[in-house]
């Protein structure tokens, strides 16, 4: 028994009843995952069976996500099921806990090699780590088959910004709804997901003060923040082309709104020639603060405009912050000259 979440947001719970499978809708949203929570949970009272033998690893999902409700946040929890509900409860789900060993954990990393990378596969057994780990806690199976296991190395290659010169042949090759996310993640600093950056409308621009208020996705900084905007970023003439409806979102494709930037970003990159390295949308979140940074503001300024905690801000940003240590000894004065160099102590001889 589990809760899950379709491709289209829709919430359900799966269980077994009688040897059948059963299934229940809840709708959308977090009031829908509260309540399809509540419902798992008490089905999962009602069926004592289900530590008799051994609690299978779905369970052991329902009881986490139940205790974790009130301090996960809607976002985490959603990528969370999305997560099992696609990938790990197809495979595992059915298994006893307490089967889901060395050996079979090996056959999953198998299986899942074929079609993603090691650092995908990493966080994967990382969550399942972490809800076996909990319901040793919790006193729900004795012990963590999972312990000790050596998990894939990750292959993820460091995010680097993108130059300026990048950026520009970037632009210069992007259907119109590319240009906008681009120049709204570079000049404010958004994630390029769909809470942040594809979900912003007019009617959060404050004409006013000239400001944009974010609503940021929940990675551990504030849960909304006002950016100034910059001179360079065009929102009043898109305002005007677009109608000035208030209502409408500022990244649209065929006046629809735009759910994903894969494809136009891959196309643009490849059309621009720019390439070499692993270079997502994300690249530009990643040029705003490092840009900021070498510009020598201060890094509790740029955490607050980005909606990020100022300390994992610079954590992730080490190689900027490298960067700026060896700019900084660059601009020391010299204290010696260069052997054989004649000293101009601006005297006549």
């Amino acid at each position: 028994m589990s809760v899950c979440i379709r491709k289209d947001g829709t919430i359900f719970v799966n269980w077994m009843e009688g040897g059948a499978r059963k299934r229940k809708y809840f709708g959308h949203g977090s009031k829908a995952m509260a309540e399809a929570v509540r419902f798992s949970d008490s089905i999962t009272q009602q069926a004592p069976a289900r530590r008799q033998g051994g609690i299978i690893f779905a369970d052991l999902l329902t009881e986490y996500t139940t205790a974790k409700t009130v301090s996960m946040s809607d976002v985490s929890m959603y990528n969370l099921l999305i997560k099992f509900e696609r990938v790990i409860l197809p495979t595992l789900g059915d298994l006893a806990a307490l089967r889901i060993d060395h050996a079979q954990l090996d056959k999953y990393v198998a299986i899942r090699s074929a079609t993603v990378k090691n650092t995908t596969i990493h966080r994967e057994l990382s969550d399942i780590r972490a809800i076996l780990r909990w319901s040793v806690k919790r006193g729900l199976i004795p012990t963590n088959p999972m312990e000790g296991y050596e998990m894939p190395k990750r292959d993820d290659a460091v995010i680097l910004p993108l130059s300026h010169g990048e950026i520009m042949a970037i632009i210069d090759h992007s259907p119109e709804h590319l240009r906008r996310a681009m120049l709204l993640s570079f000049f404010c600093g958004l994630r390029p997901g769909a809470v942040e950056l594809l979900s912003l409308r007019y009617n959060q621009v404050n004409w006013t003060e000239s400001t944009i208020m974010i609503i940021s996705a929940q990675k551990g900084g504030v849960d909304r923040r006002e950016v100034p905007i910059h001179n360079n970023l065009p929102l009043r003439q898109w305002f005007v082309l677009d109608g000035e409806d208030p209502e409408r979102y500022i990244i649209t494709w065929k006046d629809q709104p735009v759910s994903s930037l894969k494809t136009s970003w891959a196309t643009a990159k490849k059309k621009a020639g720019v390439g070499g390295r692993k270079i997502p949308p994300y690249a530009l979140r990643k040029s705003f603060v490092t840009t900021l940074l070498h510009l020598g503001v201060d890094p509790k300024t740029v955490a607050d405009i980005a909606g990020h905690d100022v300390h994992t801000m610079l954590m992730h940003y080490a190689h900027s912050s490298s960067a700026m240590s060896t700019f900084a000894i660059a601009q020391l004065p010299d204290l010696l000259h260069p052997v054989g160099a004649k000293k101009d102590d601006g005297c006549k001889r």
